[in-house]
């Protein structure tokens, strides 16, 4: 990302040169509008749902609109015929805006990057800038930015159903610079953006790779060459862990363990003691012990107990189990939660409505089983991925932050970026 001197509104003392609006102080130079005077377009698609359910042309929905970008991955088709019919009456252009109308995703946005034809459904509203007053880039950057995400939750505020309509659409305030400070403004937030998506990228491409190593490591498709040739037997899991069942007199409450749908997704929990408890068994848990959650194993929940919660309890919803001296804790921990073994855990899942899996059950999964030298190098490598992936997580939420922090600023000129 490049970077730039900037000046900060504040240097000038009085607010010389700024004035104040509903957006706080900005430069007197800018004005204050509604959308639906800097906009050439602002529809929405049909209010009929198409009846062809195939055709050659593509149909877009709230679904594929996220937040910065058109998700193309789940999408419905239609013919030609009710295409030209949708088309006529909203001709979606590439460049233009669309805002999600109504449903969970009210408010994404996202520019259309398409030279392609497309329909639109009614859920949708596309925004086209009168480019002699606003770029569609610019007006990207604020529909995205905190302003232009409290500019929408205003409009939708107080109504029943998460819906925004066409006319609060028109009305949506946003600050506007001159068209050469408003080109300024996006390229210098379109640098953060790249960066985002390299970093995106990156990380994507390094969790693909970590998914297929755990794939071949653990299945033993892939060893290390100082094991190969070694035996690798298949084992039940019960002769690798024991159930715990040490019961607890008393359970403290404010000391009770939770397992959250993640690798190693292990807390605490504050939860206020009541009568009904009475009845209600609870078992004391050791920090190393493994720990599932027996109806969502299959999901994820589960999770090795950390020191910090040495001593906490749990039902035996939440049973939990000791090593035997042959296995590497967290070896184990990437055996469970490989993806093609949930597969395997669904399968052993009972019952009717809310489905269990039952440590007995668990016990009978018969599994590669290499020597403990072999297990600790699988670990370690795998470890090793996770760490990377969490300095990647990290530079990307910085990454975020800070352009989120800047758009702030940016767009309401309290940070000027200068003309070169």
């Amino acid at each position: 990302m490049e970077t730039m001197e900037m000046t900060t509104a504040s240097e000038a003392a009085g607010k010389q040169g700024y004035k104040l609006t509903r957006f706080g102080w900005i430069p007197e130079e800018w004005e204050v509008v509604k959308l639906k005077k800097c906009c050439q377009l602002i529809k929405d698609g049909t209010h009929f749902s198409p009846v062809s359910k195939d055709g050659p042309k593509m149909y877009i929905t709230s679904k594929n609109i996220r937040n910065g970008h058109l998700d193309l991955g789940n999408l419905s088709y239609i013919s030609e015929e009710e295409h030209r019919s949708i088309y006529s009456r909203c001709p979606v252009q590439k460049g233009d805006i669309l805002l999600t109308k109504d449903g969970a995703s009210t408010g994404n946005v996202c520019q259309n990057p398409l030279d392609e034809e497309f329909s639109l459904l009614s859920s949708v509203a596309v925004i086209r800038a009168d480019e002699r007053k606003v770029h569609n880039s610019y007006l990207l950057q604020f529909l995205l930015s905190p302003l232009g995400v409290k500019a929408i939750d205003d409009e939708i505020a107080g109504q029943a159903i998460t819906r925004i309509t066409l006319d609060k659409i028109q009305a949506i305030q946003l600050p506007l610079p001159p068209i050469e400070e408003q080109e300024r403004i996006t390229d210098f937030l379109n640098s953060i953006d790249k960066s985002v998506r390299l970093l995106t990228g990156i990380l994507e491409s390094k969790r693909t790779y970590k998914r297929g190593l755990m794939q071949q490591l653990l299945t033993g498709k892939r060893r290390f060459p100082e094991f190969q040739g070694q035996p690798l037997p298949l084992v039940a899991i019960g002769e690798m862990i024991t159930e715990s069942r040490e019961s607890l007199p008393v359970s403290n409450p404010h000391q009770r363990i939770t397992v959250r749908l993640s690798l190693n997704g292990v807390e605490a929990r504050d939860v206020r003691g009541t009568e009904s408890e009475d009845a209600t068994v609870y078992y004391l848990r050791r920090a190393g012990q493994f720990i599932y959650g027996k109806q969502n194993l299959h999901k994820g929940a589960m999770g090795i107990i950390p020191a910090k919660l040495d001593g906490f309890s749990s039902t035996q919803d939440m049973p939990t189990f000791d090593f035997a001296g042959t296995v590497n804790p967290q070896w184990f921990l990437y055996l469970m939660s490989r993806e093609n073994f949930y597969l395997n855990l669904e399968k052993i899942a009972t019952g009717t409505g809310s489905k269990r899996i039952q440590p007995a059950s668990l016990f009978k999964i018969k599994v590669p089983f290499p020597s403990l030298p072999e297990q600790q190098r699988i670990a370690a490598v795998l470890t090793a991925c996770d760490q990377e992936i969490e300095l990647l997580q990290a530079q990307l939420r910085q990454c975020q932050q800070q352009k989120k922090g800047l758009m702030q600023q940016l767009l309401t000129g309290q940070l000027r970026v200068p003309a070169i």
